[in-house]
């Protein structure tokens, strides 16, 4: 592996930029004005003529529809000399990626438009120094309107530098721009790098310890004032993209008033990776647990309400206990109430468990009120990256709050890794339980590497870690960086 001012290169995984074209149109409702919205997924528009285009090039003279495969910084490069074309971005000092985008618009309604940029599933590296780093702090993106090509990467860099952020810090690409029937908006560069002065603070201490990140962009469009009646243009004048409902939601896929319309909603959901929100607009006692399956990207928007995933609950044959199972391949979002499961099982209950790609933002999930919290778990993680954000609480004080189990079987051994990161502030009461299976520390000596926890932030803890299966000897991947342990905790694992 070659190197550049000491630094490794290294992979930022999945540099797809996967977009759709959807429309949503709430019956039983009234719309102010249309909206299309093109994120990660696959083409579909629904209801009116508000339509609209992202494409890309690498050269601004062939250009090619954004598709929910696109890799547009991968397609971007030339073929190697073995006439493959390397997929994965690797990454050090000096590394400029360049992709060119222009967004149309073919309908028959004037439209405006955001792009944002956004990056998820972030995967934290070691650096030299033995120190956890997140690569999205080391990379620089901008975006500037362009009429041609770069001439280089360091014409590239200049043409962003004064305004580029932090990938961590980024968000807007373009606002508010307003497109005719017909027309085609400027050209405009998104442009990342690493900058030239990056030291070995990136540098990851080995090859197996590599940070990642997957990379989207998500192109919002509305219909804007422009069409006239029998009147004039102004009938949508005062309109503000939203649904008129009351309560004033935000523009959504699904709002829930029962758990029957949860369930549902998830059961028609694609499983292409379209992201479906669910709202829920009450409380929901005795809720029936559901499943997550593959491809599925969903959103559940507790919205200050409660979900008690009691009657039914869910899981594999033989062991329906989860108050939701969330199968490997799919990305889940729960985030802005209480998730609770109340189970009676007398085995214990699982309010969450875990295969996924899942974030906790703001969200209570409670699991104390089971039949019996000392065998039960108010998150299990199996599989998949978990990120916990904001004031989330996990909450079993007399059983496991949550627990990383690598390997339960050899589809699970890609790894279990959970991160509380620097936004947490909440709460976590119960123990933590880390731990493998003994058939996957026999398939994977080295399965510490892919079972992983990281605590940042200012939450609090009270509750010990203890062993899932063999004894703790301080050689588990532990990380604490900051919140507050009661107990203290165990040395070895403060950084």
């Amino acid at each position: 592996m070659t190197k550049k001012n000491h630094v490794s290169k290294f992979a930022l995984v999945g540099s797809v930029v996967a977009l759709v074209l959807c429309f949503a149109m709430l019956f039983g409702t009234t719309y102010a004005w249309f909206s299309d919205t093109v994120s990660s997924g696959r083409n579909n528009i629904i209801g009116g003529n508000l339509d609209v285009d992202l494409e890309y090039s690498a050269d601004m003279q062939n250009w090619t529809p954004v598709t929910a495969t696109t890799k547009i910084f991968a397609e971007s490069h030339e073929p190697g000399a073995d006439g493959a074309v390397k997929e994965d971005n690797l990454w050090e000092p000096g590394h400029v990626e360049v992709a060119y985008l222009r967004v149309s618009n073919p309908g028959t309604l004037a439209l405006k438009y955001q792009v944002s940029g956004y990056f998820t599933n972030e995967v934290k590296g070691t650096n030299k120094a033995n120190q956890q780093f997140a690569i999205s702090d080391f990379l620089k993106v901008g975006a500037v309107d362009v009429t041609a090509v770069f001439a280089n990467r360091d014409a590239a860099v200049a043409a962003v530098e004064a305004n580029a952020v932090d990938l961590a810090d980024y968000s807007i690409a373009k606002e508010n721009v307003q497109l005719l029937p017909g027309q085609t908006d400027n050209v405009f560069a998104l442009v990342i790098y690493m900058p030239e002065a990056t030291g070995n603070e990136a540098n990851p201490i080995d090859p197996e310890h590599l940070p990642s990140l997957e990379l989207g962009v998500t192109l919002l469009a509305t219909q804007t004032p422009y069409e006239d009646d029998s009147f004039d243009d102004q009938y949508d004048a005062d309109a503000d993209g939203k649904p008129d409902i009351p309560g004033g939601f935000q523009m959504i896929t699904v709002m829930a008033s029962t758990s029957a319309e949860v369930l549902d909603a998830i059961a028609n959901a694609p499983t292409d990776g379209t992201p479906v929100t669910i709202q829920l607009t009450a409380d929901m006692p005795q809720a029936s647990g559901f499943k997550v399956n593959a491809g599925q990207n969903i959103t559940l928007d507790l919205n200050g309400y409660t979900y008690d995933a009691t009657i039914p609950t869910v899981g594999s044959t033989g062991t329906e206990t989860n108050g939701c199972q969330l199968l490997k391949g799919s990305t889940v979002t729960i985030k802005n109430g209480t998730f609770e499961c109340n189970g009676q099982n007398a085995n214990g209950n699982i309010a969450i468990q875990n295969y996924c790609d899942l974030t906790l933002e703001d969200v209570i999930v409670d699991c104390s009120g089971v039949a019996v919290p000392q065998y039960s778990y108010a998150l299990s993680n199996n599989c998949g990256h978990v990120t916990i954000k904001g004031n989330t609480q996990l909450i079993n004080p007399d059983g496991v709050a949550f627990d990383l189990w690598y390997g339960m079987f050899p589809t699970y051994d890609v790894g279990v890794y959970v991160t509380f990161d620097e936004s947490f502030t909440g709460r976590v009461e119960g123990n933590i339980e880390y731990g493998a299976t003994t058939a996957a520390m026999t398939r994977n000596p080295d399965w510490h590497d892919s079972c992983v926890l990281v605590i940042r932030g200012n939450g609090t803890f009270v509750g010990q870690i203890v062993a899932g299966n063999t004894p703790l000897d301080d050689t588990e991947n532990i990380s604490i960086y900051g919140g507050t342990f009661t107990p203290d905790a165990n040395p070895a694992y403060v950084k």
